[in-house]
């Protein structure tokens, strides 16, 4: 028996870059540390310069 192949309709979009910035330690915003491997910045910095 011949079967049609199944089309994928869902298309997987891949993020060609990783996220810049880590949460390194802390639990709340009012202690959280964010870095990206050369500096380390608060949660009020890391605000500013994700949503410019």
């Amino acid at each position: 028996m011949m079967f049609k192949k199944k089309k994928n309709y869902y298309i997987k979009k891949d993020k060609s870059t990783p996220p810049k910035w880590v949460q390194k330690e802390g639990t709340n915003c009012d202690d959280i540390i964010f870095t990206d491997g050369k500096r380390e910045i608060g949660f009020e910095e890391w605000l500013q310069e994700e949503y410019k």
